[in-house]
């Protein structure tokens, strides 16, 4: 994926996110995402 550095571990979840975002085109609610992080998290 263009631009997106996945080599570096800074904001991984977020480069995921985006990655999934442009390949599908799908639109993900905040409110799953931030409970996908939260779950990541624990």
């Amino acid at each position: 994926m263009a631009g997106l550095d996945f080599t570096d571990f800074h904001h991984l979840d977020a480069k995921g996110i985006t990655a999934v975002v442009r390949y599908t085109g799908a639109v993900i609610p905040e409110a799953d995402v931030r409970r996908a992080i939260d779950e990541l998290r624990q």
